[in-house]
Protein backbone atom coordinates (compact mmCIF):
# COMPACT_ATOMS: atom_id res chain seq x y z
CA UNK A 1 0.00 0.00 0.00
CA UNK A 2 1.74 3.11 -1.17
CA UNK A 3 1.50 6.66 -0.05
CA UNK A 4 -1.79 8.43 -0.62
CA UNK A 5 -1.90 11.13 -3.28
CA UNK A 6 -1.37 14.67 -2.00
CA UNK A 7 -4.50 16.03 -0.38
CA UNK A 8 -5.58 19.60 0.18
CA UNK A 9 -5.17 20.82 3.75
CA UNK A 10 -8.15 20.27 6.01
CA UNK A 11 -10.46 23.20 6.65
CA UNK A 12 -9.34 25.48 9.46
CA UNK A 13 -12.44 24.67 11.54
CA UNK A 14 -14.73 21.71 12.04
CA UNK A 15 -17.01 20.38 14.74
CA UNK A 16 -15.24 17.00 14.94
CA UNK A 17 -11.95 15.60 13.66
CA UNK A 18 -12.01 11.81 13.29
CA UNK A 19 -8.55 10.28 13.44
CA UNK A 20 -8.42 7.21 11.22
CA UNK A 21 -9.95 6.59 7.81
CA UNK A 22 -10.62 2.89 8.26
CA UNK A 23 -14.01 1.27 8.65
CA UNK A 24 -14.48 2.53 12.20
CA UNK A 25 -13.47 6.09 11.35
CA UNK A 26 -15.68 6.06 8.26
CA UNK A 27 -18.71 4.85 10.22
CA UNK A 28 -18.14 7.35 13.01
CA UNK A 29 -17.67 10.21 10.52
CA UNK A 30 -20.81 9.18 8.63
CA UNK A 31 -22.90 9.07 11.82
CA UNK A 32 -21.62 12.45 12.98
CA UNK A 33 -22.13 14.07 9.58
CA UNK A 34 -25.61 12.55 9.44
CA UNK A 35 -26.34 14.23 12.77
CA UNK A 36 -25.33 17.57 11.27
CA UNK A 37 -21.72 17.90 12.48
CA UNK A 38 -18.99 19.33 10.30
CA UNK A 39 -16.55 16.41 10.16
CA UNK A 40 -12.98 16.03 8.91
CA UNK A 41 -11.37 12.58 8.66
CA UNK A 42 -7.58 12.53 9.06
CA UNK A 43 -5.23 9.62 8.43
CA UNK A 44 -1.55 9.36 7.57
CA UNK A 45 -2.38 6.70 4.98
CA UNK A 46 -4.93 6.36 2.23
CA UNK A 47 -8.44 5.35 3.42
CA UNK A 48 -8.82 1.71 4.48
CA UNK A 49 -5.08 0.97 4.23
CA UNK A 50 -4.41 0.31 7.92
CA UNK A 51 -5.83 -2.67 9.81
CA UNK A 52 -9.09 -2.38 7.84
CA UNK A 53 -7.28 -3.62 4.72
CA UNK A 54 -6.26 -6.79 6.57
CA UNK A 55 -9.64 -7.36 8.23
CA UNK A 56 -12.87 -8.93 7.09
CA UNK A 57 -14.56 -5.60 7.87
CA UNK A 58 -17.14 -7.62 9.76
CA UNK A 59 -19.31 -5.56 12.06
CA UNK A 60 -20.31 -7.49 15.14
CA UNK A 61 -22.56 -6.56 18.02
CA UNK A 62 -20.50 -8.68 20.39
CA UNK A 63 -17.93 -6.88 22.47
CA UNK A 64 -14.64 -8.43 23.64
CA UNK A 65 -16.18 -10.09 26.68
CA UNK A 66 -19.00 -12.62 26.39
CA UNK A 67 -22.36 -11.62 27.85
CA UNK A 68 -22.31 -14.27 30.58
CA UNK A 69 -18.82 -13.20 31.69
CA UNK A 70 -19.80 -9.53 31.54
CA UNK A 71 -22.82 -10.21 33.77
CA UNK A 72 -20.46 -11.69 36.35
CA UNK A 73 -18.21 -8.62 36.08
CA UNK A 74 -20.71 -5.74 36.12
CA UNK A 75 -24.17 -7.17 36.73
CA UNK A 76 -27.02 -8.18 34.45
CA UNK A 77 -28.53 -4.76 33.77
CA UNK A 78 -25.26 -3.08 32.81
CA UNK A 79 -24.08 -6.07 30.75
CA UNK A 80 -27.32 -6.21 28.78
CA UNK A 81 -27.17 -2.42 28.35
CA UNK A 82 -23.64 -2.70 26.90
CA UNK A 83 -24.67 -5.36 24.42
CA UNK A 84 -27.86 -3.49 23.51
CA UNK A 85 -25.84 -0.34 22.74
CA UNK A 86 -23.62 -2.41 20.44
CA UNK A 87 -26.65 -3.91 18.69
CA UNK A 88 -28.27 -0.50 18.31
CA UNK A 89 -25.08 0.95 16.83
CA UNK A 90 -25.09 -1.68 14.10
CA UNK A 91 -28.84 -1.31 13.58
CA UNK A 92 -28.31 2.41 13.03
CA UNK A 93 -26.19 1.46 10.01
CA UNK A 94 -29.32 -0.16 8.49
CA UNK A 95 -27.72 -3.59 8.37
CA UNK A 96 -29.65 -6.81 9.00
CA UNK A 97 -29.68 -7.89 12.64
CA UNK A 98 -28.87 -11.47 13.43
CA UNK A 99 -31.48 -13.40 15.38
CA UNK A 100 -28.97 -13.91 18.20
CA UNK A 101 -29.03 -10.14 18.77
CA UNK A 102 -32.32 -10.40 20.66
CA UNK A 103 -31.58 -9.72 24.31
CA UNK A 104 -33.92 -9.64 27.27
CA UNK A 105 -35.53 -6.30 28.06
CA UNK A 106 -34.17 -4.58 31.16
Amino acid sequence: MGSPPPQPPPPPRCDVAVIGAGITGALVADALAGAGASVVVLDRRAPACGSTAASTSLLSYEIDVGLVELVDMIGRDEAVRGYRLSIDAIAAQHLPRHAAARLPQT
